[in-house]
């Protein structure tokens, strides 16, 4: 197979200017100063995956594609180049922020992947006399879809660029100094570039009702009952159950409930508990053997041995929207940990561990029984182990050089899901 020379030669070249360019900044004052009210960073980030399209040590490139004329290589090199601005500023007692990183990723040999991805966040948070507080926000995440959450037969070389958009509005009413009431309402977008993936393109609407409980420590105890309205526009379609050519559709459309108790305590000087934990009741407007009631939540403790040590634990139930076609939604039960050692004031050294079960729960066809692969009759479950360490230099308060290197293995119930992938990344970043 032909590797793009000529791309790889660019992405090198790109490298070497970083670090030239790194290199030329390091005797200078430039910096970003927490007092400025704007102030910017560029990057570049060089990756190597082993393993680009998660395929799974036992199918061949041709079983999964369907087709002997797929291009078989499945490591690549990519780059992105990004650049961001962060606006924050405190005017009497309103304090607005925003922030926008713009991405340009570049694949050495599967130029067909390349995209521009953006993250933006923007926020203004209000108060109004001495009892009125809340927030007004809005989000934007575009980003390519990971190859590991699609079905093996859609892992081809075609690009999938996922768009995500949240409006949130809140208002609190603080009747006295430790004690408030709250409503909240947030609308929620998510749309694909594909047009294989328009069955989980969907939007939603949630209206909350909360109280807290806010001592003059900044510990914090809350309560909040959330009802949240999913629509899929586009329905999911599968083979019908009886046979022939008819096309089965089925609408994913959802309401869902949910009561929690949430909280940020510091428990010592050194240790700091906090999350959500409550239940959650999903019911869809068809095929409702796929409801879902049970505890949900996501709890992490944070300890900070000492000044050069920190230490953060977590355990979380989840439902949420997937990208994989087969369900609407999947059940992750998770546990992540990640120390953190800063040696010196310019070195730090992170690790991460993340072990993940996941049950695709929201399958329609698997409970109407469509199709013939008795595989497929029974819930899909994965699951994932991910470990990752990174060292982060930083010269100046300006320059941050970053060296990762990553492992996941994911073990599935469902033939050719498994796989395994190596990344390793080398980013350098200026700030100003």
């Amino acid at each position: 197979m032909r590797i793009d020379a000529c791309r790889t030669k660019n992405l090198a070249n790109t490298l070497i200017a970083s670090l030239v360019f790194a290199a030329s900044v390091t005797s200078s004052n430039v910096h970003a100063d927490e007092a400025d009210a704007l102030n910017f960073l560029v990057g570049e980030t060089i990756t190597y995956d082993d393993n680009l399209f998660r395929i799974s040590d036992s199918a061949s490139d041709q079983t999964l594609s369907g087709t002997s004329n797929r291009d078989t290589k499945r490591s690549d090199m990519v780059s992105t180049t990004y650049l961001g601005v962060t606006f924050d500023k405190l005017l009497s007692r309103q304090n607005l922020h925003a922030d926008i990183l713009y991405n340009i990723n570049r694949y050495s040999h599967y130029s067909t992947l390349d995209y521009n991805g953006l993250r933006a966040n923007a926020n203004w948070g209000w108060q109004l006399g001495n009892y009125l507080k809340g927030s007004l926000a809005y989000e934007r995440n575009r980003t390519l879809v990971d190859f590991g959450s699609l079905n093996p037969e859609d892992r081809d070389n075609a690009r999938d660029v996922n768009t995500y958009d949240r409006f949130y509005a809140s208002a609190d009413w603080w009747f006295h100094p430790e004690y408030s009431f709250g409503v909240g309402y947030s609308r929620s977008a998510s749309s694909y570039t594909s047009a294989q993936r328009q069955a989980n393109e969907y939007d939603a609407d949630a209206v909350e009702l909360n109280a807290k409980f806010q001592p003059n420590s900044g510990n914090l105890i809350g309560l909040s009952l959330r009802q949240t309205k999913g629509r899929y526009p586009n329905r999911q379609t599968s083979p019908n159950p009886v046979g022939g050519n008819v096309v089965a559709t089925v609408d994913n459309s959802f309401d869902q409930t949910d009561a929690e108790v949430n909280g940020d305590w510091r428990l010592t000087g050194q240790s700091r508990f906090f999350g959500r934990l409550g239940y959650t009741t999903r019911t869809h407007d068809q095929v409702s053997e796929r409801d879902f009631s049970g505890l949900t939540g996501r709890l992490t403790y944070d300890w900070a041995f000492d000044g050069k040590t920190n230490l953060n634990i977590g355990i979380r139930r989840e439902i949420g929207a997937v990208d994989d076609i087969d369900a609407a939604y999947v059940l992750t039960d998770g546990v992540s940990l990640n120390p953190v050692w800063n040696p010196t004031s310019k070195i730090s050294l992170a690790g991460k561990y993340d072990w993940s079960k996941r049950r695709y729960e929201g399958d329609p066809f698997r409970v109407i029984g469509a199709g013939t692969n008795p595989s497929l009759q029974s819930v899909r479950k994965d699951t994932v182990n991910t470990a990752s360490v990174s060292g982060t230099y930083t010269p100046l308060r300006s320059l941050r050089l970053i060296l990762t290197l990553q492992h996941e293995r994911r073990s599935s119930t469902r033939e050719f899901v498994p796989y395994r992938d190596n990344l390793a990344s080398f980013s350098a970043q200026l700030s100003f």
